[in-house]
C-alpha cells in the first residue's frame, strides 16, 4: 500500500495524504467507509478508500484527490483485490500487465486520467471482471476478441466525453461482445472504430449503448433489436451506417433516447418507432435522424416523429 501511495504521487494528494499540513482529510471524500490518513500508524485497511477482508486488501478506491504518477505493478501482490479505482486524476503511464494476475478483480476504474498505451491482453484473463472503465484517457490500440473470456462483464466504458479525453481505439468492436449476456452498459464513443456493429440480439439486459462518432459501417439489421428489450439509450450517430432503420426498435417499450443522425441511413423511420414517442404515450423523448433535407435522407416527420433532423 505504501508503494501505491508513493507511485501515485501521494505527497500531492488533496485528501488524506500522509501530511496534514498539505492535505486535508475529509471523510466524505473517502469511499469504502474508511477515512484514516495513508501511511498513518494504523492498519492500512482503515486508510481512506481502502477496504479489507480478514486483514487483506480488497479495495483501493480513490477519486478526484489529485492522484498522479503511475499505477504500480506491485499491486499484483494484493491477491484478493476486487476493486481498483483511480478516478479523475492525472495518473499516467501504461496499465500494468501484472493486473491480469489478480483473478479476484471485479472493478477496474481508471477513467479521466492520462493513461497511454493499449489494454494489456492479460486483463482479459481476469474472469471475475465485471466493470472496465477506461474512458477519457490517452489509450490506443484495439479491443481484443479475448473480451469474450469475461462472462461477468456488465459495464464497459472506452469512450471520451469530449473535450476531456483522448482515447483513440481502432479496429473493430469484437463480435464476442454478443456473448456477454450480462452486458448492461457499453460505450465506445468518440474513437476510431471501423467495421460493422456486432449482432447484439442476445444482450437482453443492455440498457445503454453509445458508439457515436466512430467510423463504423454497414447495416444494423443483423441485430434483432427486439432482443435488447431493456434498452433505454442507443446512440449510433456520427458513423457511416447505411440501409434502413429496423422496425424492431419499435418494440423497445423502455427506449428513451435513439440517435441515428449523421449516418448514411435511407428509407423511412418505421411507424413502429414513431409510435413509441412520448408524444404518442411512449417513453421515447429524443429521436434523431438525417431528415433535414440532405442526401442520403431518412423520411421522418418533424416534430411528431423525429424531434431533431440533421442535414
Amino acid at each position: 500500500m505504501a508503494v501505491t501511495y508513493f507511485s501515485t504521487a501521494g505527497e500531492e494528494w488533496t485528501n488524506c495524504g500522509a501530511f496534514p499540513a498539505t492535505s486535508a482529510c475529509n471523510a466524505t471524500l473517502c469511499k469504502q467507509g474508511h477515512f484514516d490518513r495513508w501511511l498513518s500508524n494504523v492498519t492500512s485497511c482503515s486508510w481512506c478508500g481502502a477496504n479489507c477482508n480478514s486483514g487483506c486488501i480488497t479495495a483501493i478506491d480513490l477519486d478526484s484527490i489529485n492522484q498522479a504518477g503511475t499505477i504500480p505493478y506491485e499491486l499484483q501482490n494484493l491477491t484478493i483485490l476486487e476493486t481498483l479505482a483511480f478516478q479523475r486524476g492525472n495518473v499516467a503511464g501504461t496499465i500494468p500487465e501484472q493486473l491480469g494476475t489478480i483473478k479476484t478483480l471485479k472493478d477496474l476504474d481508471l477513467n479521466f486520467n492520462n493513461l497511454t498505451g493499449s489494454i494489456p491482453d492479460s486483463i482479459y484473463s481476469d474472469s471475475s471482471l465485471e466493470q472496465l472503465d477506461l474512458n477519457d484517457n490517452n489509450l490506443v490500440g484495439s479491443i481484443s476478441s479475448l473480451i469474450g473470456n469475461l462472462p461477468n462483464l456488465f459495464f464497459v466504458q472506452l469512450g471520451n466525453d469530449s473535450p476531456y479525453g483522448k482515447n483513440d481505439f481502432t479496429g473493430t468492436i469484437p463480435s464476442e461482445l454478443s456473448i456477454l449476456t450480462r452486458m448492461m452498459y457499453f460505450t465506445a464513443n468518440n474513437n476510431s472504430f471501423i467495421g460493422s456493429l456486432p449482432n447484439l440480439s442476445n444482450l437482453g439486459k443492455l440498457l445503454f449503448l453509445d458508439v457515436s462518432n466512430n467510423l463504423i459501417t454497414g447495416t444494423i439489421d443483423n441485430t434483432n433489436w427486439a432482443g435488447t428489450a431493456s434498452l433505454i439509450t442507443v446512440n449510433l450517430s456520427g458513423n457511416k451506417f447505411n440501409g434502413n432503420i429496423p422496425s424492431s426498435f419499435g418494440s423497445l417499450s423502455n427506449l428513451n433516447f435513439a440517435a441515428f443522425d449523421n449516418n448514411l441511413f435511407t428509407g423511412s423511420m418505421p411507424q413502429s418507432v414513431c409510435n413509441i414517442r412520448d408524444t404518442n404515450g411512449g417513453k421515447l423523448e429524443n429521436l434523431t435522424a438525417d431528415c433535414g433535407g440532405g442526401q442520403p435522407q431518412v423520411q421522418c416527420t418533424f416534430p411528431t416523429c423525429c424531434n431533431y433532423c440533421s442535414d
